[in-house]
């Protein structure tokens, strides 16, 4: 879903400004975990179009920001349904929340091929897979390596697998806790519609809840007006009030470069 964001360049449109987002959980959240998404802006030249609800990009955080695409967690038809969740996104299993014959788990390293396919038709999905540069190898050091920068989750209908969603720590200190962040959250559009991305948004929740983090977030685009809305039936709530910045390419070695910088 997501890739959930506030601009594409990484630059929110202009917003007001405030110190830090205030730390009450929305009325319908657990209080264990609260739910959080950035606003990000339509891309300059990027063409405007409906996206679904199981696919979503983050492109701000980490890899980039959120793009919302139809088969991200942004579309209403996709595997999210627009009611709300009783007690919030983080608040568990429900009495018939269970998908029948959809299972999910956390990839391993014979998964890789798996996911990098994942990541190749999101990017197709959004136009965008001229920007993939990732390999098999790529993946595995930095998932499945000595050092794992992030985790994957897939689901499976029986055998086949239909969705995935990619996400790793952060950290808050005003809470003095983990959060997660999810990056990438993608549905087979053949495959929306079942519920299956607002499943994979439950997993990952309660695994959140599980690991005793204040908040799970991500980006959506400010003009993805029906994920925004889905996004807020779960207890989510809009960070309009911060701007993401983002250093990348040269202007990252450049600063990163010995008295490149006075600061």
């Amino acid at each position: 879903m997501p890739r959930a964001s506030t601009s594409s360049s990484g630059a929110r449109s202009r917003r007001k400004k405030s110190s830090k987002p205030s730390l009450l959980l929305p009325a319908s959240s657990s209080p264990a975990t609260r739910t959080i998404f950035r606003r990000r802006s339509k891309p300059p030249g990027s063409r405007e179009r409906s996206l679904g609800a199981c696919a979503s990009r983050a492109t701000g955080s980490g890899s980039g920001a959120w793009r919302t695409t139809c088969s991200r967690a942004r579309r209403r038809t996709r595997s999210r349904s627009p009611s709300p969740l009783s007690s919030g996104p983080c608040s568990g299993r429900r009495r018939g929340s269970r998908i029948s014959g959809f299972e999910v788990r956390l990839a391993t390293e014979a998964d890789t091929p798996l996911v990098l396919d994942f990541i190749r038709r999101l990017a197709e999905y959004e136009r965008l897979a001229h920007e993939v540069v990732a390999t098999e190898r790529d993946l595995r050091e930095t998932l499945f390596g000595e050092r794992r920068y992030a985790e994957v989750l897939l689901g499976f209908v029986g055998d086949e697998p239909v969705a995935f969603a990619l996400f790793f720590h952060n950290y808050s200190t005003f809470l003095g806790r983990p959060g997660i962040y999810l990056e990438d959250l993608f549905v087979l559009p053949e495959r929306r519609g079942s519920g299956y991305g607002k499943a994979m948004l439950r997993r990952l929740a309660k695994l959140a809840v599980k690991r005793n983090c204040g908040r799970l977030e991500w980006w959506v685009l400010d003009w993805n007006e029906d994920a925004i809305g889905f996004y807020r039936s779960l207890g989510a709530v809009p960070m309009d009030e911060w701007t993401t910045m983002r250093l990348a390419g040269d202007s990252l070695k450049e600063l990163a470069s010995d008295g490149s910088s006075s600061g």
